[in-house]
Protein backbone atom coordinates (compact mmCIF):
# COMPACT_ATOMS: atom_id res chain seq x y z
CA UNK A 1 0.00 0.00 0.00
CA UNK A 2 3.08 2.40 0.96
CA UNK A 3 4.45 1.91 -3.01
CA UNK A 4 0.79 2.72 -4.24
CA UNK A 5 0.95 6.08 -2.60
CA UNK A 6 4.21 7.10 -3.25
CA UNK A 7 3.65 6.45 -7.26
CA UNK A 8 0.19 8.62 -6.48
CA UNK A 9 2.32 11.37 -4.80
CA UNK A 10 4.92 11.04 -7.60
CA UNK A 11 2.13 11.33 -10.64
CA UNK A 12 0.46 14.32 -8.96
CA UNK A 13 3.49 16.20 -8.44
CA UNK A 14 4.08 15.90 -12.36
CA UNK A 15 1.33 16.91 -13.15
CA UNK A 16 1.69 19.91 -10.85
CA UNK A 17 4.69 20.76 -12.57
CA UNK A 18 3.10 20.09 -16.42
CA UNK A 19 0.40 23.10 -15.20
CA UNK A 20 3.09 24.81 -13.75
CA UNK A 21 5.00 24.69 -17.16
CA UNK A 22 2.39 25.55 -18.72
CA UNK A 23 0.93 28.14 -17.24
CA UNK A 24 4.81 30.10 -17.86
CA UNK A 25 4.54 29.10 -20.93
CA UNK A 26 1.43 30.68 -21.50
CA UNK A 27 1.92 33.35 -19.60
CA UNK A 28 4.96 34.89 -21.69
CA UNK A 29 3.27 34.05 -24.94
CA UNK A 30 0.22 36.09 -23.69
CA UNK A 31 0.54 38.80 -21.40
CA UNK A 32 -2.39 39.09 -18.43
CA UNK A 33 -3.39 42.26 -17.78
CA UNK A 34 -3.22 43.65 -13.78
CA UNK A 35 -6.47 44.28 -12.52
CA UNK A 36 -6.48 48.30 -12.20
CA UNK A 37 -4.91 48.27 -15.66
CA UNK A 38 -6.79 51.49 -17.49
CA UNK A 39 -7.18 51.23 -21.43
CA UNK A 40 -7.98 54.32 -23.78
CA UNK A 41 -10.25 53.81 -26.33
CA UNK A 42 -8.06 52.62 -29.17
CA UNK A 43 -7.23 49.55 -26.94
CA UNK A 44 -3.60 50.83 -24.92
CA UNK A 45 -2.72 51.09 -21.56
CA UNK A 46 -3.19 54.73 -20.28
CA UNK A 47 -0.43 56.53 -18.49
CA UNK A 48 -1.80 59.41 -17.02
CA UNK A 49 -3.25 61.29 -20.35
CA UNK A 50 -0.94 59.13 -22.64
CA UNK A 51 -1.59 55.89 -24.41
CA UNK A 52 0.98 53.68 -24.30
CA UNK A 53 2.45 50.23 -25.46
CA UNK A 54 5.48 47.87 -24.90
CA UNK A 55 8.41 48.12 -27.88
CA UNK A 56 9.01 45.10 -29.94
CA UNK A 57 12.42 44.89 -28.40
CA UNK A 58 10.65 44.55 -25.01
CA UNK A 59 12.62 46.94 -23.44
CA UNK A 60 11.50 50.13 -24.42
CA UNK A 61 7.65 52.16 -24.77
CA UNK A 62 6.24 53.26 -27.72
CA UNK A 63 3.64 56.43 -27.27
CA UNK A 64 0.89 55.98 -29.44
CA UNK A 65 -1.93 58.55 -28.41
CA UNK A 66 -3.17 61.71 -25.82
CA UNK A 67 -6.33 61.75 -24.44
CA UNK A 68 -5.73 64.74 -22.38
CA UNK A 69 -6.12 68.57 -22.91
CA UNK A 70 -2.83 70.04 -21.81
CA UNK A 71 -1.88 72.49 -24.02
CA UNK A 72 2.32 71.25 -22.81
CA UNK A 73 3.07 67.70 -22.80
CA UNK A 74 6.32 66.93 -20.88
CA UNK A 75 6.74 62.65 -21.81
CA UNK A 76 8.32 61.42 -18.28
CA UNK A 77 11.84 59.72 -18.85
CA UNK A 78 10.10 56.16 -17.59
CA UNK A 79 6.98 54.40 -17.64
CA UNK A 80 5.42 51.96 -15.36
CA UNK A 81 4.59 48.14 -17.99
CA UNK A 82 4.20 45.31 -16.55
CA UNK A 83 6.38 45.44 -13.35
CA UNK A 84 9.20 47.19 -15.19
CA UNK A 85 10.11 51.20 -15.72
CA UNK A 86 11.08 51.23 -19.16
CA UNK A 87 12.16 54.45 -21.77
CA UNK A 88 10.17 55.68 -24.10
CA UNK A 89 11.95 55.34 -27.52
CA UNK A 90 9.02 55.61 -29.88
CA UNK A 91 6.33 57.92 -31.09
CA UNK A 92 3.76 55.88 -33.18
CA UNK A 93 2.20 58.67 -34.93
CA UNK A 94 0.47 61.74 -33.86
CA UNK A 95 -2.92 60.04 -32.48
CA UNK A 96 -4.99 63.27 -30.51
CA UNK A 97 -1.86 65.61 -29.71
CA UNK A 98 -2.69 67.99 -32.68
CA UNK A 99 -6.01 67.25 -32.46
CA UNK A 100 -6.43 67.62 -28.49
CA UNK A 101 -4.62 71.52 -28.90
CA UNK A 102 -1.12 70.70 -27.97
CA UNK A 103 0.89 73.02 -28.87
CA UNK A 104 4.28 72.08 -27.05
CA UNK A 105 5.85 68.48 -26.49
CA UNK A 106 8.41 67.95 -24.24
CA UNK A 107 10.91 65.27 -25.05
CA UNK A 108 12.89 63.31 -22.85
CA UNK A 109 16.53 62.64 -24.15
CA UNK A 110 15.51 58.81 -25.25
CA UNK A 111 12.73 59.07 -27.93
CA UNK A 112 14.27 58.13 -31.38
CA UNK A 113 11.52 57.97 -33.87
CA UNK A 114 8.85 60.49 -34.25
CA UNK A 115 6.35 57.82 -36.86
CA UNK A 116 7.64 58.14 -39.81
CA UNK A 117 8.45 55.19 -41.62
CA UNK A 118 10.04 55.61 -44.78
CA UNK A 119 10.16 57.96 -48.18
CA UNK A 120 6.38 56.92 -49.06
CA UNK A 121 5.15 58.89 -45.85
CA UNK A 122 7.25 62.03 -47.02
CA UNK A 123 6.13 62.19 -50.25
CA UNK A 124 2.69 61.36 -49.06
CA UNK A 125 2.89 64.76 -46.87
CA UNK A 126 2.15 61.97 -44.29
CA UNK A 127 4.80 63.33 -41.82
CA UNK A 128 4.97 65.62 -38.62
CA UNK A 129 2.71 66.69 -35.73
CA UNK A 130 0.98 70.20 -36.70
CA UNK A 131 1.37 72.37 -34.88
CA UNK A 132 3.43 71.27 -32.66
CA UNK A 133 7.04 72.50 -31.14
CA UNK A 134 9.50 69.80 -29.79
CA UNK A 135 11.56 70.95 -26.66
CA UNK A 136 14.99 68.96 -26.93
CA UNK A 137 18.19 69.01 -25.44
CA UNK A 138 21.04 69.79 -27.74
CA UNK A 139 22.41 66.83 -29.49
CA UNK A 140 19.98 64.20 -28.19
CA UNK A 141 18.67 61.15 -29.45
CA UNK A 142 15.32 63.07 -29.94
CA UNK A 143 16.90 66.02 -31.50
CA UNK A 144 17.94 64.06 -34.42
CA UNK A 145 14.46 62.82 -34.59
CA UNK A 146 12.34 65.94 -34.51
CA UNK A 147 14.88 67.42 -36.73
CA UNK A 148 14.14 66.04 -40.34
CA UNK A 149 10.27 67.36 -40.39
CA UNK A 150 8.85 68.64 -36.84
CA UNK A 151 9.31 72.29 -35.37
CA UNK A 152 11.51 71.99 -32.57
CA UNK A 153 13.44 74.64 -29.72
CA UNK A 154 16.62 73.19 -27.05
CA UNK A 155 16.07 73.29 -23.75
CA UNK A 156 18.05 75.33 -21.69
CA UNK A 157 20.20 72.94 -19.62
CA UNK A 158 20.38 69.26 -18.68
CA UNK A 159 18.35 69.33 -16.08
CA UNK A 160 15.54 66.71 -15.57
CA UNK A 161 12.60 67.57 -16.95
CA UNK A 162 10.37 66.46 -14.16
CA UNK A 163 10.06 68.74 -10.82
CA UNK A 164 11.94 67.80 -7.59
CA UNK A 165 9.94 64.79 -5.75
CA UNK A 166 9.44 66.64 -2.04
CA UNK A 167 10.05 70.13 -2.16
CA UNK A 168 7.08 71.96 -0.57
CA UNK A 169 5.60 75.22 -0.32
CA UNK A 170 5.46 76.60 3.00
CA UNK A 171 3.73 79.47 2.79
CA UNK A 172 2.16 81.77 -0.31
CA UNK A 173 2.19 85.73 0.42
CA UNK A 174 0.52 88.00 -1.97
CA UNK A 175 1.30 91.38 -1.67
CA UNK A 176 -0.23 93.82 -4.52
CA UNK A 177 1.35 92.74 -7.76
CA UNK A 178 3.96 90.33 -6.43
CA UNK A 179 3.88 86.60 -4.14
CA UNK A 180 6.24 85.95 -1.50
CA UNK A 181 7.18 82.04 -1.77
CA UNK A 182 8.79 80.39 0.59
CA UNK A 183 9.51 76.58 0.18
CA UNK A 184 11.74 73.60 1.97
CA UNK A 185 14.82 72.12 0.47
CA UNK A 186 15.25 69.30 -0.13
Amino acid sequence: MKKNTKKNMKFYAMILAMVLTLTQLVGVAVPVNAAGVKKCSHGYILAGDIGIRLHECAESVCITCYHGHAKRVVIPEKFKLYGRMLPPTQFDWDDGFSENGVKEIVLPDTVSSMGYWDEEDVEDGNIGFRGITFYVHKGSKAEKAVKRHNPYKYLKDNTKLQPVKGTTIKRAVRIEKLAKLTWRRT
